[in-house]
């Protein structure tokens, strides 16, 4: 029964959650786009990038990344970016993990604030990786952007697309967070199962005649 009502709420969490977006994404796009140009729009030597906010969202892609050299910012190379796929649904997928477990309130919330600040860096590291791949590729003047050895290239390489295109990657980054902080908590989790299922079978033998 506990397994049943975790699943239940897990459900009803997620559907809350996608239904939410259709109210905030032009919201949460352009704090992607700032959060993004913030922490990720000067890379050192005159690699530089800016978020596009789209007008005219295609699918769930609804930003560039425009990758330029610092000198040259008409000249740019676009990246299409989903702050729905990078962002939001990680979060969402995390919350609804954690919000329905059965521990009590105060230790979610905890949990919570804290695996939603992780998923932060995680969403920097999924773009700066894709970034540094494509700066690789830009020329000007007859220069590499980035210049990398062969092995980083390769790492990049190998790295950049189920980082950043896969979607698999939106959903396993934080259910393997969400383990991670619910671990160090698995006896309560477990005590707070069994307690509902000890509640569930005596609510039922009550109600046998």
């Amino acid at each position: 029964m506990g397994l049943v009502k975790f699943v239940g709420a897990l459900l009803a969490w997620g559907t809350g959650l996608l239904l939410l977006w259709l109210l905030v994404d032009d919201l949460f796009v352009r704090a992607y786009a700032a959060v993004v140009d913030t922490c990720l729009g000067s890379l050192g030597g005159n690699r530089a990038l800016h978020v596009e906010v789209l007008d005219q969202k295609r699918a769930w892609i609804d930003a560039e990344l425009r990758l330029y050299h610092a000198d040259h910012p008409e000249r740019f190379l676009a990246v299409p970016s989903s702050s729905y796929m990078i962002a939001y649904l990680p979060a969402a997928v995390l919350f609804a993990l954690v919000v329905a477990t059965p521990l009590a309130w105060r230790l979610r919330l905890r949990i919570l604030v804290v695996g939603e600040l992780l998923l932060v860096p995680i969403a920097l590291t999924r773009i700066g990786v894709a970034v540094a791949r494509e700066f690789t590729w830009i020329q000007v003047n007859s220069e590499r952007l980035l210049e990398v050895g062969p092995t980083a290239y390769r790492l990049l390489n190998g790295l950049s697309d189920p980082l950043y295109r896969d979607p698999n990657t939106t959903f396993l980054a934080p259910g393997v967070l969400a383990c991670l902080l619910l671990a160090p908590h698995a006896s309560e989790l477990l005590g707070a199962l069994r307690r509902r299922r000890r509640d569930a079978v005596a609510g039922r033998d009550l109600r046998e005649p």
